[in-house]
């Protein structure tokens, strides 16, 4: 058999039809038959002939069946027989081909999807792969085919090679080209019929010329497929053979609707087959409805079933035959079935008989006609109400075990063999906080705590899983509310038959109050314990010892702390069991009655306390005795050998006290509870001018005169605040005693109560004693904190304080106030010329003069130095502004004498208006001094009024920007130096000369002149620390390569004017020197004319001393100095370097020719050499070796490269 499949665009599959302008889709030609594997194997039905030659001369339909036969009308077997039709076959006359063919050979062709598979398998398949191959059989045809509109559902039997695909393309364009809905096609010869002359499906490489199909039909009329024969010869059906194609339409028909009815297997000849004829009672129920649920057929079972007949229930709705309350949810899967073209399974309640409530599990599946279009639900159903009152019954068992667990008055829980959660009790909830649906399907251990969820995986759950039970095992479970409850869980394991693990079962116990009340029972006997065994009294327990007349003749130790041994210098573990004449020998010799007094305390049951008692030695204790039980005798020992000791001690320091009190430096006075003196020591007469004999019973205000200081006002009295409030007190630092004669001393006092050990308060002690020294020195070193010692006027963190207050004024207030920032122009030269010495009397002087031009409510302070600082409140910028001239053209006035010489003294004066504009101090001080920088910087001696946008404190600031890119570069040794070679004029040198230039490396790789950054490190003082970081680089640099040197003569290195006069720098370079192992001869230091004069003793110190270790120097920038020529005979260099600016236009300027050659006479006079910087042409070159200059430096010699690159390269030896 082969199957065909067509697509359709809209409702996809469909077999056996394809619409106008649908394609026809070509199927593989091998494909295979599938059986359902849900469905019990069905016996097949096979109608055979017999192998030899038979006549069939007659046809006939007999009653209501058909019964199709084989044979030659004797022993005649049922060949095929199905519901109510019987098709048999006898000898037909006229009829001579068909004792000529045999069966066509069976090749199956059917491969149906999963719903197909459960609609048409199993027995179905087979009976239509039968009807295919008896329809082929008797229309004497080659092919024959049953199609249906489902995916994959068509079984074709073909004799001639047809392949799948072809009969499909071909049967399609027959039913598309000629035939109707619900008629019968038959073409007898195609190629005369215009219809399909011209079709290529029909004739391509096999011809079709003859076709005839019959529609398969629903019992309410629908067309679901079509049954189909052809033939490669024209041919016509008879009328037999019609009528045998319909019976055998109806055969398939009546298979779909019973897919399960029972088994079509041979029956006694004559009877026919009925699928209905005798259901069991279970049956399968088979309903054939509309899309709408209309019911157009039942089978006989269904109809039993459902207490009534085929005729009476036709017409009815599928709904009318389930329970009320399962109509909505069947309503809901026919929906389903006819929207989603799918099938639906589900268990409904079917209308009640005889009040017996019985279930149906329907299967419902959608019946598409050849159009692909829903034309009915076909369903299958099963009784399964046994089964359903089983499970009723189940759950409801279920349930009632579940509701006895669950409210069971214990805490219980079940888990299944992932440990989770599958049941708890109720208590186990209310006993943990949790709702039921917050822990099902949990974990159980996550109401563990970590510790016991590893005791349970590492020891219990082994030991578990290997017997089956847990008993009394102690965990710690966790509320929800985070509280550790203590728990005991005893636990058995249900297992399945083939002993794996299934669930199980526990039962928890809380016992958090038990643990509590026994935490709290061994904590007190802890403690009781801890009392007896550290508590410092003696105890022992003693029980009677008696004789035979019952008289008490000992005692015996039943107990004995720790104490008692400290005491009687007896291990306590040694008097246990032992008696006490035994333990204590010596006993007998005390003076007191020991066992007559612990035997009447034992017979009366009356206490006994004794004191003092002497020991055998040199001790004494005091001792408790009463009767704890019948018969025994406890007693309480305290030794008091030390307390006795402290008595005579406390005598003694009770006389060594009243030597003290005469003897300290504090007066001592005490009250009664009333304020009265009762005691004054001797310091306390002095200072009071009071003699305890005069002043005893006296109120203590009468000799106690204290008052405050400023105000003179009488203090509060400490006494009388000291018996009020019963603490100790004391008064204010300001405080002052008059004393009698009226004498005052600066006094602290304080009071205390005195208080008797039962708590009353017998008196009151004033201690007090003089501060006069004290509080001068406290109030000069205040003054000192916020003063300058040289000038007295106020320091910078008092300035600073006192800025920050009219800051705040200007913000709240919104006051005006101005600051002057003032540095003196020529300090310096006066400082270092003369000394300390006559600085400190030029700053003295000029806070003179400052302040007779500020007003008295002003504020004046040294900030430093030479800086001054100057708060103008309440005072606009313009009225700041004339004060702030008026301090310069005084101090511009002002001659400085000393040692019989005057110096000229100016000052740099910064203005800043004091209002809210600004942040914070540091701000107004910042922009004050970056208008003072402004102010020297536009030629010193003037003012320099801040306001924004001002671009010389624009350029300060940033100036100052770079202190911190330099201390960056600083610290990440980001500084680089080069070299330019200097060339020897008029001579062949073989030997290198260059002279080191600094650069620095940004951080994104550019590099920087030093013109761009040395101003900033001069201002800012860094230019020393540059220096330090170039010198040790050289020197390090020139150890390392020394071996490579010998081709250079001079590596000069650049010195600040910060440096020269540093007198540090020069210690750290000489020891440097000292350290690093180089020819010294080879290095020279340049540092400039400026600096060198400025700081001539200085710089002639510094000179000589590196001189005496080998080292050269060179003055830079020579004649650009006023008296340069002056200064030359006192510096000891050895090179001069003609300044830059007579170098550059020196070709065409004769004065700058005459001032070269001029230094160039000089030198040689005083023999030294010189250099030309800034030489850039061969003709400056010239005139500077017709001039007499020794040296030329500058681009014309060499462009400035890499030091090692210039000093490891070798020697230029041009001319």
């Amino acid at each position: 058999m082969r199957k065909a499949k067509v697509h359709d665009p809209l409702f996809g599959p469909l077999c056996g039809h394809a619409g106008p302008g649908m394609r026809i889709a070509r199927l593989p030609s091998e494909s295979r038959r599938l059986r359902s594997p849900a469905r019990r194997r069905q016996p097949a039905v096979i109608a055979s002939m017999t192998d030899s030659p038979c006549r069939a001369d007659l046809w006939s339909l007999s009653g209501p069946s058909v019964k199709i036969c084989s044979g030659n009308g004797k022993n005649k077997r049922t060949a095929y027989a199905v519901d109510t039709f019987r098709i048999q076959s006898c000898n037909l006359p006229g009829n001579p081909d068909m004792t000529s063919h045999r069966l066509p050979e069976y090749r199956p062709a059917h491969r149906g999807d999963a719903n197909n598979s459960a609609i048409v398998s199993g027995t179905i398949t087979s009976v239509f792969e039968e009807v295919a191959r008896l329809a082929a059989t008797i229309c004497e045809v080659p092919i024959a085919a049953v199609t249906l509109p489902d995916p994959d559902s068509s079984w074709l039997h073909s004799d001639v090679g047809l392949s799948a695909e072809e009969w499909t393309a071909a049967e399609a364009a027959f039913c598309l080209l000629v035939a109707g809905d619900h008629q019968a096609v038959e073409v007898v010869d195609a190629a005369d019929d215009p219809r399909v002359a011209q079709n290529p499906f029909i004739f391509g490489t096999l011809e079709i010329r003859f076709y005839a199909n019959t529609p398969i039909l629903l019992p309410m009329g629908q067309c679901i497929g079509v049954l189909s024969v052809a033939a490669c010869e024209p041919q016509r059906l008879t009328r037999m053979q019609r009528a045998a194609l319909d019976s055998l339409a109806h055969i398939v028909s009546t298979c779909l609707l019973n897919p399960t009815a029972g088994a079509l297997a041979d029956a006694p000849f004559g009877k026919g087959f009925n699928l209905n004829t005798a259901p069991e009672p279970k049956t399968d129920l088979v309903v054939l409805a509309s899309s709408s649920g209309e019911i157009g057929y039942v089978s006989d079972a269904s109809a039993r079933y459902m207490d009534g007949s085929s005729s009476r229930l036709a017409g009815a709705n599928l709904l009318d035959t389930v329970a009320d309350e399962d109509r909505a949810s069947v309503a809901a899967a026919l929906r389903d079935v006819v929207t989603r073209r799918s099938g639906a399974t589900l268990v409904a309640r079917m209308s009640t008989i005889n009040n017996v409530e019985r279930w149906v599990r329907w299967n419902y599946r959608p019946v598409t006609d050849i159009d692909g279009r829903i034309v009915a639900i076909h369903a299958v159903g099963r009784d399964v109400s046994e089964r359903r009152r089983a499970e009723q019954a189940l759950i409801e068992s279920e349930r009632r075990y579940r509701e006895l667990y669950e409210r069971t008055p214990a805490m219980l829980h079940s888990i299944d063999v992932q440990g989770r959660l599958i049941s708890v009790s109720d208590l186990w909830l209310r006993t943990l906080g949790y709702d039921r649906v917050e822990v099902l399907g949990r974990p159980s251990s996550d109401f563990l705590t970590p510790a016991s969820r590893e005791y349970a995986r590492q020891v219990v759950l082994p030991e578990f899983f290997r017997t089956g039970h847990c008993r009394n095992v102690e965990y710690e479970m966790v509320r929800k509310d985070g509280e550790v409850i203590d728990v005991l869980l005893s636990a058995f394991l249900e297992r399945q038959s083939d002993g794996v693990p299934w669930r199980s079962m526990a039962v928890i116990e809380d016992i958090t109050e038990r643990r509590k009340v026994e935490a709290t029972l061994l904590e007190s006997e802890r403690r009781y314990r801890a009392l007896f065994e550290h508590m410092q009294v003696g105890f022992v327990l003693l029980d009677i010892v008696s004789d035979a007349t019952a008289k008490v003749v000992d005692f015996r130790f039943v107990a004995a702390n720790p104490a008692i041994a400290r005491t009687s210098h007896i291990p306590s573990d040694l008097m246990i069991g032992r008696k006490v004449s035994e333990v204590f020998a010596g006993l007998a010799d005390l003076e007191w009655d020991w066992l007559g007094t612990l035997t009447g305390v034992v017979l009366t049951g009356e206490p006994v306390a004794r004191q003092d008692i002497p020991t055998a030695g040199d001790g004494w204790f005091d001792m408790v005795a009463y009767r704890p039980g019948p018969n025994q005798c406890a007693v309480l020992v305290l030794e008091t050998t030390e307390r006795k000791r402290m008595q005579a001690t406390l005598a003694e320091q009770h006389e060594f006290l009243q030597i003290t009190l005469h003897s300290i430096g504090d007066g001592v006075v005490t009250t009664d509870p009333h304020g009265r003196v009762t005691y004054l020591n001797p310091v306390a007469e002095r200072l009071t001018g009071w003699l305890i004999a005069q002043a005893r019973g006296l109120p203590l205000d009468d000799v106690f005169d204290a008052r405050n200081e400023s105000t003179r006002i009488h203090a509060p009295n400490p006494v009388t605040q000291c018996l009020s409030e019963n603490r100790v007190v004391g008064n204010t630092d300001n405080t002052v005693l008059i004393s009698r004669s009226g004498a005052e001393h600066a006094i602290k006092d304080s009071a205390a109560p005195i208080v008797s050990a039962i708590g009353e308060v017998l008196g009151v002690v004033l201690v007090f004693h003089d501060v006069t020294e004290e509080r001068r020195l406290t109030k000069e070193m205040s003054y000192r904190a916020t003063h300058d010692a040289l000038t007295g006027l106020l320091n910078r963190a008092e300035f600073e304080t006192q800025l920050n207050r009219v800051l705040i004024h200007a913000r709240e207030a919104g006051s005006k106030h101005a600051m002057l920032y003032i540095d003196l122009d020529q300090f310096k030269v006066v400082n270092d010329t003369f000394g300390h010495i006559a600085g400190d009397q030029l700053l003295r002087q000029v806070t003179e003069q400052v302040g007779q031009c500020i007003r008295a409510t002003d504020t004046l302070a040294r900030l430093g130095g030479d800086e001054f600082g100057v708060i103008l409140e309440q005072c606009d910028t313009e009225q700041a502004r004339r004060v702030a001239s008026q301090i310069c053209e005084r101090l511009d006035e002002f001659r400085f004498a000393y040692n019989e010489r005057r110096f000229h003294i100016g000052a740099s004066i910064g203005l800043v208006p004091i209002d809210d504009r600004w942040p914070t101090t540091a701000a107004v001080l910042q922009a004050a001094d970056n208008a003072c920088y402004a102010a020297k910087d536009a030629g010193r001696n003037r003012v320099h009024s801040w306001f924004d946008a001002d671009q010389a404190v624009i350029a300060r600031h940033g100036e100052m920007q770079w202190v911190t890119r330099l201390e960056q570069a600083l610290d990440e040794d980001r500084f680089e130096l080069y070299a330019q070679r200097i060339r020897a004029l008029g001579q062949q040198e073989n030997h290198l000369r260059c002279e080191l230039l600094l650069r620095l490396r940004e951080s994104d790789g550019t590099l920087v002149l030093p013109d761009v950054f040395l101003s900033a490190a001069e201002r800012f003082h860094m230019a020393s620390r540059i220096d330090r970081w170039v010198v040790k680089y050289v020197f390090a640099w020139m150890t390392h390569h020394r071996d490579q040197l010998d081709h250079v003569d001079s590596i000069a290195v650049n010195l600040s004017g910060q440096s020269i006069g540093d007198h540090a720098f020069h210690r750290y370079v000489r020891d440097l020197a000292d350290s690093f192992q180089f020819d010294t001869h080879k290095l020279c230091f340049e540092v400039t004319e400026t600096a060198a004069i400025t700081n001539l003793s200085v710089a002639t110190e510094f000179v000589q001393s590196l001189r005496l270790r080998g080292m050269h120097f060179a003055l830079d920038d020579f004649g650009s100095g006023a008296s340069s020529f002056g200064y030359l005979k006192a510096l000891p260099v050895d090179y001069l370097k003609i300044d830059g600016q007579f170098i550059t236009n020196l070709e065409h300027d004769p004065i700058d020719q005459a001032m070269v050659r001029c230094i160039c006479d000089v030198a040689k006079a005083v023999g030294k050499q010189t250099i030309a910087e800034f030489v850039e042409t061969a003709a400056v070159a010239a005139l500077l070796r017709d001039m007499g200059a020794d040296y030329i430096q500058g681009y014309f010699v060499h462009v400035p490269a890499p030091m090692e690159e210039v000093l490891l390269r070798g020697v230029d030896t041009r001319s």
